[in-house]
């Protein structure tokens, strides 16, 4: 037999006859609808192969996105020229303290806002961590005071207001986010003669 007489079979590659319609060797069909089947059966491999990218892409990315820092905060006390206050980081990322405001409305309407300092403000917040936190004016300023339900204080006839502890914090992307806590407070001046016992 001469070698124009032989090809290749398509699954093993021994020599077979040309015109041998299955393999002596490994029984491969050797015609057209045989070759077609193999690359039905690779498109279908990459089909499913890209489906399952596009599954699991969300995920993935949901994955990257969600790590994220996430503050919530609590109001803990607040007098004289001083708050006290809690943080907790319930996302999957730290983040870092860069500042914390203290505004508030007087009853004439007008708007105040005191910057607060203290040497645990420029913190790192770590995931799953609760910390607390104790803030001053600059200035010295007084702030307003805390009020609670069924307290009573010195400043009863002072009506009360909403005050908000803004948290400006941001994450390791360098991106800045905060967080609001407000609270009701006695948003009046406040004698410097005052000592806090805002509650009975």
């Amino acid at each position: 037999m001469e070698n124009n007489t032989l090809k290749n079979c398509n699954a093993c590659k021994e020599l077979i006859d040309k015109q041998a319609s299955k393999c002596k060797h490994c029984g491969t069909s050797q015609n057209f609808f045989s070759k077609l089947n193999s690359f039905s059966l690779i498109l279908s491999l990459v089909a499913t192969f890209l489906s399952l990218i596009a599954i699991s892409a969300p995920v993935i990315t949901n994955f990257f996105l969600d790590k994220k820092p996430e503050l919530k905060g609590v109001m803990l006390e607040g007098a004289a020229d001083t708050i006290k206050f809690s943080l907790f980081n319930v996302g999957k990322a730290p983040t870092s303290i860069k500042g914390v405001h203290l505004s508030y409305y007087l009853d004439d309407d007008s708007h105040m806002t005191h910057v607060l300092e203290g040497k645990d403000i420029d913190k790192i917040v770590e995931p799953g961590k609760v910390y607390y936190f104790i803030a001053k004016t600059q200035d010295g300023s007084h702030l307003p005071l805390q009020t609670y339900p069924g307290g009573k204080s010195a400043y009863d006839e002072l009506l009360p207001g909403v005050c908000t502890l803004k948290v400006i914090h941001h994450d390791f992307d360098d991106e800045e986010l905060d967080i609001r806590i407000d609270y009701k407070c006695l948003a009046a001046p406040v004698p410097n003669t005052y000592e806090p016992n805002s509650r009975q």
